[in-house]
């Protein structure tokens, strides 16, 4: 017998722990978006141009982000890493940062 093997059976199962982190991760992901696009058309303007382009890129990294936490909470660890509240932080984190670049006119971010 393995090492995950016996870990599955001496350890309770929790099902539930990490579709409840992953769905609030995708949440978050969802409504920085939101914010993301309510934030750049209409508080900063940015052209309909750019703002495409900006945000098929923040999709990416956003989408990736949302659905790599999967990814990692499948390991059976009891990492820091693998808690939904470090993953939202993050979300958060780079959503503001996308805002603040396109605020502070960024150089070579505006084209």
């Amino acid at each position: 017998m393995d090492r995950i093997e016996y870990k599955k059976l001496t350890r309770p199962e929790r099902s539930t722990g990490w579709q409840g982190g992953q769905t609030l991760v995708t949440l978050t992901a969802g409504a920085c978006l939101l914010a993301l696009v309510i934030a750049l058309k209409n508080f900063l303007d940015v052209p309909t141009e750019r703002l495409t382009m900006d945000l098929v890129m923040s999709i990416c990294i956003l989408g990736g982000l949302a659905t790599s936490y999967p990814l990692v909470t499948r390991r059976r660890t009891d990492s820091v890493i693998s808690h939904p509240g470090l993953w939202i932080v993050g979300i958060v984190t780079v959503t503001m940062a996308i805002i603040v670049l396109h605020a502070v006119g960024f150089p070579g971010l505006l084209s």
